[in-house]
């Protein structure tokens, strides 16, 4: 178990940084609001690392910016679930006996959710994810969990129109990795395709497989689309190069979890997204600019931008509550977040929870790859 807590404040260089220190000095906070605390949940470390330190870095770039606007000096503890729900458990027991930990953004995937949530719930800790996409986490059960992205009820209609309409195939083979999340996806889109009259051949696979030479064996001429409902991007590369190794031709069609422009370019195939790649929105251009200033033009791809706005949801409850001067308290942040409304974000639509914490406007997204680069899709 990792953790690593940091404050992001201004820093003062030349004439304008130390007026702008001074200002900040003079500047009066409620002390309610002084040193208040938050965590992150998510893969630092692991296979998904790539994505977890994507996440956690537009998370820093989200409070520096929000503690230099409000003269604040909020804190953000992180840790590391390393995608696995052995070592989540571990974590969210660590940050509920944390008393200064006010809430979570995170956790990143939906199976540390999913005991995470339990342990959360008794203790009124709010977590506010920006990639569990497991449709069943808002059934109720889960009370203090969040999410800023779209989930699988959104995702298995959208690969569904894509494979049924766009590709056609006459056979499909449908492949999970094991984890609840990716199987209960599988299991929806087959259904809508076997509805369809087109025939799916269903197989599993294990996360930590790297020989998919049997896998690709049993793809024949009739297999026109091979879905993979994973999770480690690396992975999902891996059973591409086999595939083209065997002379199989056969479009790949990834779930979320394989989204990695870095990792995952399968030259011709799909791959979805809960969140819009932000660079083809106006609105997050200045904020890109200053992302990328501040991290040396640190590549990213669409796991970062929903994790600026759930740490901007976080960042807000703590300041809609302690600028009244009241101490904030878990239940206190809690409400708050329930009642967060933004008119924008960088994700291009508004941010509204409904009950059953989902965001009343996140939408799925379609990328293809084309000469090793993602570009926009549809299912026309």
């Amino acid at each position: 178990m990792r953790f690593k807590k940091i404050a992001i404040g201004v820093v003062a260089v030349g004439p304008a940084a130390l007026a702008a220190t001074a200002a900040a000095a003079t500047a009066k906070v409620p002390a309610a609001c002084n040193g208040l605390t938050y965590a992150q949940m998510g893969p630092m470390t692991g296979a998904a690392a790539v994505l977890g330190q994507e996440q956690v870095s537009w998370g820093r770039f989200a409070l520096k910016q929000f503690n230099q606007r409000h003269h604040t000096n909020f804190k953000l503890l992180e840790a590391d679930d390393q995608l696995n729900a052995a070592q989540g458990s571990t974590v969210a027991q660590s940050l509920v006996s944390n008393r200064s930990v006010l809430a979570v953004v995170g956790p990143a995937g939906s199976q540390v959710v999913k005991v995470a949530g339990p342990i959360f719930t008794p203790a009124h800790l709010a977590m506010v994810s920006s990639s569990a996409t497991d449709g069943r986490l808002s059934d109720g059960q889960l009370p203090t969990f969040f999410r800023v992205n779209a989930n699988n009820d959104a995702q298995a209609p959208l690969l569904y129109l894509l494979i049924a309409r766009k590709l056609n195939p006459k056979k499909v083979m449908i492949v999970d990795d094991q984890t609840p999340d990716k199987t209960e996806l599988a299991n929806e889109v087959a259904q809508k395709l076997q509805k369809k009259g087109i025939a799916v051949e269903r197989e599993s696979v294990s996360q930590s497989d790297t020989d998919f030479s049997s896998l690709v064996g049993k793809i024949d001429a009739s297999t026109g689309v091979v879905l993979l409902s994973w999770q480690i991007a690396s992975q999902g590369q891996l059973f591409a190069q086999q595939l083209a190794a065997q002379g199989k031709h056969a479009t790949i069609v990834a779930a979320n979890g394989l989204y990695s422009p870095t990792q995952f370019t399968p030259e011709g195939g799909y791959v979805a997204s809960f969140a819009p790649d932000v660079r083809f929105i106006k609105a997050a251009q200045s904020t890109i600019k200053a992302y990328e200033a501040a991290n040396g033009n640190q590549a990213f791809g669409t796991y970062g931008p929903p994790s600026y706005v759930a740490t901007q949801v976080v960042l807000n409850a703590l300041w809609t509550t302690c600028s009244k001067g009241h101490k904030p308290t878990r239940a206190s942040v809690l409400a708050a977040i329930r009642k967060t409304r933004f008119k924008s974000t960088i994700l291009g639509t508004p941010l509204a929870f409904a009950r059953n914490g989902n965001n009343r406007y996140a939408l799925f997204f379609l990328f293809q790859v084309k000469n090793g680069k993602y570009v926009p899709a549809t299912t026309k």
